[in-house]
C-alpha cells in the first residue's frame, strides 16, 4: 500500500524538452528504487539506472549542438541531477547495508548449521568408534582374566604337585639321615620337610610331631609329623590352631599304639618311663613355652632326670630335666592330660632288650675300632722307638771305631762272617754294640749274630772267606724277628 501511495504522489511534468523528460524519468526510477526493498527489484533497478545513465550521456552528447537551453533550465537540470544522485545514494546506502547484513546473517546461520551438522555427525562417529573400542577392550579384558585364572590354577596345581614331590624327597632324605636325641629318633616341627603340606606344622604341629617321635621309636616304622597331622586334620583332631586334647589318644591309637592318661601322677609317669614307654606332656607358660606346647618324654635315669624330645627346640632337647620340674610346668588339660603314657602293643621288655642289644653291638663295634686304632698307634710308636735305637747304635759304633776301621767302607765294617771258633774273644767293639742293639730291640736272632759273627777289623784280619751277614740290610728290611720292649 505504501508503494502505491508513493507512486500516486509522483507526477511527471509535461514538457517538450527531451532532456528534461529523461531527467524526470531517471528521478522517477530513483524514487521507485528508494521505495522498493525487495532484492530482485533493487538489482533490476540498479541495472536499469546504469543503462539510463549511459543512454542519457549518449543523447546529451548527440543533441548538444541542436539544443538550446536557457541558463535557468540548465541550472535546474544540474540541481535536479545533483538532488537525484544524492537521493539515490542516500536511498541505496541503507539498502545495501541491509543486504550485506542480511547476507552475512544468512551466511553465518548457514555456516553454523553446517558446522553443527558436521560436528554432530563427527561426534556420533566418535561415540560409535569409542563404543566399539570399549567393547573390544572389554572382550580382551575378559579373555585376559580367563587366561590369568587358567594360568593361576595351573600354577597352583603345579605347585601342589611340586610340594608333594618335595615332601617325598625330603622325607626320604630325613629317613636316610635320621636325627637323634640320645639313642632316640627326633623330629623338629620347624624342618622344611614338614612344611610344604599346608598343615601349619611349624606354628601349630607340636602335638603331631611329639606323637610322631613316639610312634617312630616304638614301632620302628617311619611315621612323620605330616603323616600324623594329615590324619588328625581329616578327622577333626588337628587344625592350624593346634591339636585338641582328645586328639592325642586318638592319633596315637590310630597308628597302632596304646595311650593312657596319667594326669600329673608322678609315680605313674616315672614307672612308665622306667618300663621303656614314652610320655607326651602338655606344657604351660614357663621354660618350654609362653602358651601351650606338646613335648615327648623319652627316658629317665636313676636320679629321675628325664630326657626330653622338645619338637620345638633342638637346644632344649640337649639337656635333662628333673621330672618334678617338668610336671610342675604342665598345663591343665582334658582327656586324661596333661600327660599321656604311650605304650606299644608288643612286649615292651622285648623292645627294650632289642634296643639294649643294638646299643651293645654299637658299643662293641666302637670298642673294637678303638683297639685297632690303639694297636696301630702302638706299632707306630714301636717303629719310632726302633728307629731311635738304631740311630743311636750307628752313632755309638762310629765313635768307638779304631783308626783302621774308620778307613774301611761302612759296607765292610757292618758286614760279618761266621767264626770258626767261638772260644776266642772279639777285639773289635762293633760286636759289643751289636750285642747291645740286640738286647734293646729284644731280637734273639741279632744277639746270636753278635756272638757268632766277626765284624769290622776282626772280620778283615780273620780272612775267613764268605760273607754271611749284612747288618745294614737286616736293620733296614724291617725284620720281624725282633720285639721292642
Amino acid at each position: 500500500m505504501e508503494f502505491k501511495k508513493e507512486l500516486k504522489t509522483l507526477r511527471i511534468p509535461s514538457t517538450g524538452s527531451p532532456v528534461v523528460f529523461f531527467l524526470y524519468v531517471i528521478f522517477f526510477l530513483c524514487q521507485i528504487s528508494h521505495i522498493c526493498n525487495r532484492k530482485e527489484i533493487r538489482r533490476h533497478l540498479m541495472y536499469k539506472k546504469k543503462l539510463l545513465y549511459l543512454s542519457l550521456a549518449a543523447c546529451m552528447m548527440g543533441m548538444t549542438p541542436n539544443v538550446n537551453l536557457h541558463a535557468e533550465e540548465k541550472t535546474a537540470i544540474v540541481q535536479d541531477q545533483a538532488q537525484s544522485e544524492t537521493s539515490t545514494e542516500v536511498a541505496e546506502t541503507p539498502t545495501n547495508d541491509a543486504h550485506v547484513e542480511e547476507s552475512s546473517t544468512e551466511t553465518t546461520t548457514h555456516q553454523k548449521h553446517e558446522t553443527h551438522k558436521k560436528e554432530t555427525h563427527k561426534d556420533k562417529k566418535k561415540k560409535k568408534a569409542k563404543k566399539r573400542k570399549q567393547e573390544k577392550k572389554s572382550k580382551k579384558n575378559k579373555k585376559k582374566k580367563v587366561d590369568n585364572t587358567k594360568k593361576k590354577n595351573k600354577k597352583k596345581y603345579n605347585t601342589e604337585q611340586q610340594s608333594i614331590k618335595t615332601y617325598a624327597e625330603m622325607s626320604l632324605e630325613k629317613k636316610n639321615h635320621k636325627e637323634y636325641v640320645g639313642s632316640y629318633i627326633y623330629f623338629n616341627q620347624a624342618d622344611e620337610a614338614w612344611n610344604h603340606s599346608g598343615l601349619s606344622i611349624h606354628s601349630a604341629g607340636c602335638g603331631p610331631s611329639a606323637i610322631a617321635v613316639c610312634i617312630t621309636n616304638l614301632t620302628s616304622k617311619w611315621v612323620t609329623p605330616v603323616d600324623v597331622a594329615s590324619w588328625g586334620a581329616q578327622n577333626g583332631y588337628y587344625s592350624s590352631a593346634g591339636s585338641v586334647h582328645e586328639g592325642i589318644p586318638a592319633m596315637v591309637e590310630h597308628f597302632g599304639l596304646q595311650c593312657e592318661g596319667a594326669g600329673t601322677d608322678y609315680e605313674k609317669i616315672k614307672a612308665a618311663l622306667k618300663n621303656g614307654n614314652f610320655v607326651i606332656g602338655l606344657m604351660g607358660p614357663g621354660y618350654f613355652t609362653n602358651g601351650g606346647h606338646f613335648i615327648a618324654l623319652v627316658e629317665i635315669d636313676q636320679d629321675d632326670q628325664v630326657t626330653v624330645a622338645d619338637v620345638g627346640s633342638r637346644r632344649r632337647s640337649q639337656f635333662k630335666y628333673a621330672l618334678k620340674d617338668v610336671i610342675g610346668e604342665s598345663k591343665a588339660a582334658g582327656a586324661g592330660g596333661p600327660f599321656w603314657i604311650v605304650r606299644s602293643n608288643k612286649n615292651t621288655d622285648v623292645i627294650k632288650e632289642k634296643k639294649v642289644s643294638k646299643l651293645s653291638k654299637g658299643i662293641k663295634k666302637i670298642e673294637k675300632k678303638k683297639k685297632i686304632d690303639h694297636k696301630k698307634e702302638t706299632l707306630k710308636n714301636k717303629e719310632k722307638i726302633r728307629d731311635q735305637i738304631i740311630h743311636s747304635f750307628y752313632l755309638e759304633t762310629t765313635n768307638d771305631m779304631n783308626d783302621f776301621e774308620k778307613k774301611l767302607p761302612l759296607t765292610v765294617v757292618y758286614t760279618g762272617t761266621k767264626r770258626l771258633s767261638t772260644d776266642t774273644e772279639h777285639h773289635s767293639k762293633i760286636n759289643q754294640h751289636i750285642e747291645k742293639l740286640a738286647k734293646e730291640l729284644n731280637d734273639p736272632y741279632l744277639l746270636q749274630v753278635a756272638k757268632e759273627y766277626d765284624f769290622g777289623s776282626d772280620n778283615v784280619n780273620s780272612g775267613q772267606g764268605t760273607i754271611a751277614f749284612n747288618l745294614v740290610t737286616y736293620l733296614s728290611s724291617g725284620a720281624t724277628e725282633y720285639q721292642v720292649n
